[in-house]
């Protein structure tokens, strides 16, 4: 009975172990599974992250590109505009000088009309009167001098007339020359316009993946905290800080009135900014004058390191510089990213960080 006894409890205690092992099996492998799809999620993210940053920085290289067409484009309205003026004037100078060869002709017809009129056989008539043959010479040469004169006013008219013709055919063939420039350059502008919206596109789908992966992932959320946290302390830094007079601070004071105005290709006013726009408008509000594209800025002030930053410091982004921002202090920046986005502040992460100028 006993030895039956010991076996039954063995064998208990054997169940008890085997699905022990059994069950920690199962949960050790579903652990490392579950670290494995965090890491692979985490990895997507990341990868979302740098796709977002590039779309972003190639709207940016085309909200230049299509400024530059309208500017190219504005430049040959300008330019039409003041050819068609141009051909309007020379019109009327062609019509002018055709009526002054109209009036002399007149004059010359009415005057050979009054003396066939008299009876007389025109200047025939008037060399065969004379008395004697120093009458006839003067008479010769006075007729000789009124039809050089007529002939000569004639031929000077029509010539003025053919040069005003030439200078019309010149300037048609300008205007249709800028004409073409500008349907060239509106074609250019609608395929940027439509990269543009393919980019946008390809934004809106990331951002959804991008909030996918986001609500999968707890740790980002703590990162979001600790972003919007450093936000607040900037905010909070700068809250009280005096705009009167130019200063690092004061120049971040103010810029960060205008957080979440929102991005207006070409906007330079607090109803809409574009990147440069933005930097000139609040650098300008202290007396300072800014270029007003991104790329000039970027030549204006003192090049300053990028461990030697300190707030109010101009920074810009792209190979070619396409993109700037005013430094704000812990690593942060504030700008106006791009179209369909607003005034905010970012970490200062991009890859695509250029260089940085202080304003003296």
């Amino acid at each position: 009975m006993k030895k039956i006894y010991n076996t039954f409890i063995i064998s208990i205690i054997l169940s008890v172990f085997l699905s022990s092992t059994t069950f920690a099996t199962p949960l050790s492998n579903r652990l490392r599974t579950q670290q494995r799809k965090l890491q692979r999620s985490r990895n997507t993210y990341n990868e979302i992250l740098r796709q977002l940053d590039q779309m972003e920085s190639n709207i940016e290289i085309l909200d230049g590109q299509i400024e530059d067409i309208f500017n190219q484009i504005n430049e040959l309205n300008n330019k039409i505009h003041e050819t068609k003026k141009n051909i309007s004037i020379v019109e009327k100078n062609i019509k002018a000088a055709q009526k002054d060869i109209e009036k002399e002709q007149k004059i010359f017809n009415q005057r050979m009309r009054v003396l066939y009129m008299n009876g007389n056989m025109g200047y025939l008539y008037i060399l065969l009167s004379s008395k004697n043959l120093s009458d006839f010479l003067a008479r010769y040469d006075m007729i000789k001098k009124i039809v050089i004169y007529d002939n000569n006013l004639i031929k000077d008219l029509k010539n003025k007339k053919e040069k005003i013709v030439v200078e019309k055919e010149k300037l048609v063939a300008e205007k249709n020359k800028l004409a073409s420039l500008k349907a060239e350059n509106q074609k250019k502008l609608q395929s940027l316009n439509a990269k543009k919206a393919e980019q946008q596109r390809l934004i809106v789908q990331l951002e959804q993946r991008r909030r996918y992966y986001a609500a999968r992932i707890a740790q980002y959320q703590k990162d979001i905290e600790a972003t919007k946290k450093q936000i607040a302390a900037l905010k909070k830094k700068y809250a009280n800080q005096s705009t009167a007079s130019y200063s690092s601070n004061a120049v971040v004071a103010y810029a960060m009135k205008f957080l979440g105005v929102r991005y207006v290709w070409g906007g330079e006013t607090p109803d809409g900014f574009d990147c440069s726009g933005f930097t000139k408008y609040v650098f300008a509000h202290f007396g300072k004058n800014l270029y007003r594209v991104s790329r000039d800025q970027a030549t204006q002030g003192i090049p300053v390191s990028r461990d030697e930053l300190r707030p109010g410091d101009l920074v810009f982004f792209g190979n070619p510089i396409h993109h700037v921002g005013i430094y704000v202090g812990d690593n942060c920046f504030i700008h106006a990213p791009r179209t369909g986005d607003v005034i905010k502040i970012s970490p200062l992460t991009r890859s695509d960080f250029n260089r940085a100028r202080r304003i003296p």
